[in-house]
């Protein structure tokens, strides 16, 4: 799996690991955004397919939310006390598929893994989204 950094312009250790892979398993590797989160959801940093295919632009002042990107969370807590909330650890590790927008206007289905890092902060998080069916949002004027 790739993992660039949007911080610093040097790719990762694994850069070349891409090119080892069969092109099936690479096809896979391109549909998963993987995205760092602060303890409040706050994306700190993304990978190259979170930028290309959802637009994530961590870089930029105002940090985003990772609720703009799946509306889902914005009824759930993402935290009890300094850990991922047990209840969305659960329906993650189910594969229940939530739905994903792109800052672009794209809808994808995606399902969740989460786990703990310690680096570059205590208390943060990596969400990787496997992504599935991009759909083509509508959007009206009324």
């Amino acid at each position: 799996m790739k993992a660039y950094s949007t911080l610093h312009s040097i790719p990762s250790v694994n850069h070349d690991f891409g090119r080892m892979l069969e092109p099936s398993v690479r096809k896979q590797e391109a549909q998963r955004a993987i995205l760092w989160l602060d303890a409040n959801g706050n994306i700190n940093d993304c990978n190259l397919t979170a930028v290309k295919m959802l637009g994530c632009r961590p870089t930029v002042k105002t940090p985003l939310h990772v609720t703009a990107l799946l509306p889902q969370l914005k009824e759930m807590k993402l935290t009890d006390g300094c850990h991922l909330n047990s209840h969305l650890r659960y329906v993650a590790h189910l594969g229940h598929r939530f739905d994903v927008f792109s800052l672009r206007g794209t809808r994808f289905e995606g399902e969740l893994f989460f786990s703990d890092i310690e680096q570059p902060a205590a208390h943060a998080f990596r969400l990787i989204i496997s992504l599935h069916n991009p759909v083509q949002r509508v959007f009206s004027v009324k």
